[in-house]
């Protein structure tokens, strides 16, 4: 069985990539925590306006970080999209059941599947880890019909053992 597909990453695939490599803890920790230190900060002024003095400021700043921490993480992302012509490249791939095959104007290279080490997928995209912090990404919208996509998947599965 092989699996043909091709495609160009754009930036909200990069993104839903690093969201999907995020621990789901951390990666709510921002959004959630900011928007409840902003609701004690408003219920304290409007309740408790002399304590609100006190409380508010520090409950503010810490919301603020917080905010500053998503919007930072978010931009990085977004910067190193832009800053790579190899993740903007128009690609093709093809997965066999010996390997992973990967061609584009910078590099054509044949992946056998026990360099990989783990995978991570989600409705939307396929991550294939062959190191920690280095991943090929599959998205779904790289694929013509939802059959290709769970005849990839399977391969995937079907080959890289996670360890």
């Amino acid at each position: 069985m092989t699996v043909r597909f091709a495609g160009t990453l754009s930036e909200d695939q990069f993104i839903d990539f690093h969201e999907l490599c995020t621990p789901a803890a951390t990666g709510n920790v921002a959004k959630f925590y900011s928007w409840i230190l902003i609701g004690v900060g408003l219920c304290s002024m409007i309740l408790l306006w002399d304590i609100a003095i006190e409380i508010l400021p520090p409950v503010l700043i810490i919301a603020g970080i917080l905010f500053w921490v998503q919007w930072q993480t978010r931009r990085n992302i977004a910067l190193s999209w832009k800053g790579s012509k190899f993740l903007r490249a128009h690609t093709r791939r093809e997965a066999s059941r010996s390997s992973l095959v990967w061609k584009n104007q910078y590099l054509s290279a044949c992946y056998p599947w026990n360099l990989f080490f783990s995978y991570k997928n989600s409705s939307k995209l396929a991550a294939i880890f062959s190191t920690k912090n280095s991943a090929i990404i599959i998205p779904r919208a790289f694929f013509s019909s939802h059959d290709e996509w769970g005849e990839c998947i399977d391969l995937v599965a079907e080959n890289v053992t996670v360890r």
